[in-house]
């Protein structure tokens, strides 16, 4: 009996013991899942935070610039945004709606803009640019982009004080952009960096970058920057050259006489070949001033 009651309260005092290690038993279980469920999150996280990574090197931006035009006549020429109906003096229509894709990998960039009208989807950009890993000075870009010449043309239309670039770019430039391949010499530091070099081989000029002869042109700008911080001031210029060759689809073909008194076209040659091929060459000089009003705030001379 003695030995049966020493028993009993031998089995009462173990048995908040017993459940004790059973209670720390199945802690140790649910720590257990509980790391590995934090150990699925981090792995998560961490391709999200890859994700989001690449994400933000894609920029998404566009603008929308519609107008009304009256013109003078039913079916006028016009440079912006093309001739007028031929039974139509006056029209709505949207001149530009612009949607562009840019991927900035640092040492890498890929832009595709494309136009959206009343008249259709055109391609603006579309090019690929790749900068060397050591000095980040000299970049390589192939695509249809701004042909550089002058300042005026790769000033985007959004920040334009007018919505449509002068008429000389018009109409010696038809469409801005061009299908070819140009370097690019940035310095970043020392005195170099005041200068910048811009030069390419192009297909030619034509409104939608196409080739259509076997002729190269060549398009080229060396610019400066001069900052004058204490003064508020900045001077930007550069020179530009264009040298390239124009196909005629004429028999004949016309100069200009300058040894006449007044300026008047002679004949240039005149063979029953149509395909020759000419020289065409331009200069360009632009210069830009910034200045920074302290109160009414910066102001722009070009």
């Amino acid at each position: 009996m003695k030995t049966f009651f020493l028993f009993l309260i031998f089995l009462i005092l173990s048995t908040p013991l017993l459940s004790q290690d059973t209670t720390n038993i199945a802690t140790d279980e649910e720590l257990g899942e509980l790391k590995g469920a934090l150990d699925g999150m981090n792995e998560s996280m961490l391709e999200m935070k890859t994700t989001l990574d690449v994400l933000k090197k894609i920029k998404v931006s566009g603008y929308i610039q519609a107008q009304f035009q009256i013109a003078d006549a039913a079916g006028a020429k016009s440079l912006a945004g093309g001739d007028f109906p031929a039974f139509s003096d006056s029209r709505f229509q949207v001149r530009r709606g612009r949607v562009k894709v840019n991927y900035d990998n640092d040492l890498t960039q890929a832009v595709l803009q494309i136009d959206v009208t009343q008249g259709g989807v055109g391609i603006k950009d579309a090019y690929v640019s790749i900068k060397e890993p050591w000095l980040r000075t000299i970049g390589l870009t192939a695509g249809v982009f701004d042909r550089p010449f002058g300042f005026e043309i790769s000033y985007s239309s959004s920040s334009r004080e007018t919505p449509e670039r002068s008429r000389m770019y018009q109409t010696l430039f038809p469409g801005e952009r061009d299908l070819g391949a140009k370097i690019e010499i940035i310095p970043e530091y020392g005195t170099l960096s005041y200068f910048n070099l811009k030069a390419g081989i192009f297909n030619g000029v034509l409104p939608n970058a196409n080739e259509n002869d076997n002729n190269k042109d060549f398009i080229g700008r060396l610019g400066f920057s001069l900052p004058f911080e204490e003064e508020n001031l900045a001077i930007d210029g550069g020179f530009s050259l264009y040298s390239g060759k124009v196909l005629s689809n004429n028999s004949k073909v016309y100069e200009i006489d300058n040894s006449a008194p007044t300026k008047l076209y002679k004949l240039h040659s005149a063979t029953s070949d149509s395909l020759n091929t000419f020289g065409r060459t331009y200069y360009g000089f632009d210069v830009q001033t910034y200045y920074d009003l302290p109160v009414l705030g910066g102001m722009s001379l070009r």
